[in-house]
């Protein structure tokens, strides 16, 4: 064979190995070639038409109508072993698309499936859906959802059957494997949240709560129905359309219109709420109410009111509920004298607290104290000092029967007619007693000129004096008796009270014997004159 007929072979050689493959691969059952995630099918060669267009074709580069197959054969034989001794070069087969040719007899299946959830937790039917693909195992694959979605919110990405490598949930990235793949988007609504818009948390988990407030407004003075939305969580803090929330109620008690006070949520108010309660609503209401006054006033000794103490102070209750009121149970330098309720029952035994349930009248509870710092013996007494006096007694020319002459502080209380501590009432002398003690040229005396059998308040802070008498130079002096007269050399002091005033008078038992030998002469002498008349 001449060169020139090997290089027209070489030629015809070259084109039947390209043609040869092309239409091998296109032979091949289960080949086909993948581009994205659309296929591009091939119809399948006859094998007796391949014989036939390889002839055509060398008949064509031979520009010879004679040639035969086994031409062909002998060509491709010299192909070979000038491939084999790399006289030429071998050149892969290119394929358009992403990915290698995909043989059915080792395939794998990719899911991707993307669902919308409705905020009740049904299945949308107008939006997600499901694709499948087929991949070689060893080549690359990637897919993803959308980012964002208005009115929902991607709640989750979950792969299986490939290592997911990509962080993000919208987007799924690996190589495949020997296994099918599963991918899944789940999307749940979100239109709701605590600002009234979407808060990226899905409105399955959440509820919708209102509040109202009837008699009266929220603490922050309005009266608007209150909104809110709560988020359901689980145990773990994750949302959940099983969870439970905290309610969280609007601060409300302190703005009651005029003649209503702080009431309560109404009979089946929840503070855990649960998906049950989605589109409650609950209502805080202001009961009907009566005023409460209590009066507090301390009263000095000279019953004047204090200005530093005590105090009135005015509360709503609402009727039927409890009252309980009180003072304290002790005041240094002050007594409670009263307490006096009305406009309610009273049950409470003690005068420093009030008890009783709120009827359909006002009630007033007013305590009284009175000042308490004296006493009989000079410290309170347990008496309001506006009852009682301090008297004083001074002894002048002697001393008290005692043998002391200190001034004698005393503190009375006065009584009116019923026995009663009283300001206006009046209380007897107990004086102290005296007349028996004068100083040397002294006697018996008497008390002031104002001194009276009875002391009033207007006796207050008085003071009383005994003053023992001078004794006179026309006083009679006896001698003094013998002691066979007076052995003892004794006085006797008699004492008479006369209107709560005291009367000392003493006799010298010597002076009675003069006057009684005196008195016998003198019955003497009267007795001679009779006599000598009558002869």
């Amino acid at each position: 064979m001449s060169n020139k007929r090997v290089n027209k072979m070489l030629k015809i050689g070259s084109c039947l190995g390209l043609i040869a493959a092309i239409f091998s691969a296109a032979a091949l059952p289960g080949m086909n070639v993948a581009v994205h995630a659309e296929e591009n099918k091939v119809e399948p060669v006859k094998q007796e038409n391949l014989d036939e267009t390889a002839i055509e074709a060398t008949k064509d580069i031979l520009n010879s109508d004679s040639v035969s197959t086994e031409d062909i054969n002998e060509f491709e034989q010299s192909l070979t072993e000038k491939v084999q001794n790399k006289e030429i070069q071998k050149e892969p087969v290119q394929f358009s698309g992403s990915s290698e040719p995909v043989v059915e007899d080792n395939k794998v299946t990719v899911t991707v499936v993307t669902e919308f959830y409705n905020r009740d937790g049904s299945l949308n039917n107008e939006s997600g859906g499901i694709s499948t693909y087929t991949r070689t195992p060893g080549t690359s694959f990637n897919v993803s959802t959308a980012i964002y979605k208005r009115g929902w919110i991607l709640e989750s990405e979950t792969v299986t059957g490939m290592v997911d490598t990509n962080p993000n949930n919208y987007k799924a990235e690996g190589i495949i494997g020997n296994d099918d793949i599963m991918i899944k988007y789940v999307w749940r609504e979100d239109n709701i949240g605590p600002d009234g818009q979407a808060d990226k948390v899905p409105d399955q988990y959440q509820i919708k709560v209102s509040y109202d407030v009837i008699n009266g407004a929220w603490n922050d003075g309005t009266t608007n129905t209150v909104n809110k939305v709560y988020t359901l969580t689980d145990s773990e803090g994750n949302p959940s359309d099983q969870g439970t929330a905290r309610a969280q109620l609007p601060s409300v008690g302190n703005k009651p219109n005029e003649s209503f006070t702080r009431g309560s949520w109404q009979s089946g108010m929840k503070y855990t709420l649960t998906k049950e309660d989605d589109g409650s609503n609950f209502v805080y209401t202001y009961a009907p109410a009566k005023n409460v006054t209590v009066i507090t006033e301390f009263y000095n000794r000279d019953g004047s009111l204090s200005t530093v103490k005590g105090g009135t102070s005015t509360y709503t209750r609402a009727i039927g509920s409890p009252i309980d009121f009180g003072t304290a149970t002790y005041n240094r330098g002050w007594i409670l004298e009263s307490e006096t309720v009305t406009g309610m029952v009273d049950t409470n035994p003690n005068n420093y607290r009030a008890q009783g349930t709120v009827g359909n009248e006002d009630i007033t509870i007013k305590y009284v104290w009175r000042e308490d710092n004296i006493g009989p013996d000079g410290q309170a007494d347990k008496i309001p000092d506006q009852y009682q006096i301090k008297v004083t007694y001074d002894v002048v020319n002697g001393t008290w029967n005692d043998g002391t002459n200190d001034t004698i502080y005393k503190v009375y209380t006065l009584f009116d007619e019923n026995g009663d501590p009283s300001q206006d009432g009046t209380v007897k002398h107990e004086l102290p007693e005296v007349g028996n003690v004068p100083l040397e040229g002294y006697t018996i005396g008497e008390w002031s000129s104002n001194i009276e059998y009875e002391l009033t308040h207007k006796d207050d802070e008085a003071h009383f004096t005994y003053t023992y008498s001078v004794i006179s130079d026309t006083d009679v002096k006896p001698s003094k008796p013998s002691d066979t007269e007076n052995p003892k050399n004794e006085s006797t002091v008699k004492e008479t009270k006369t209107e709560n005033k005291v009367v000392n008078t003493a006799y010298s038992t010597n002076v009675l014997s003069v006057l009684g030998l005196f008195m016998l002469s003198l019955a003497g002498i009267l007795f001679g004159v009779v006599k000598k008349y009558l002869k």
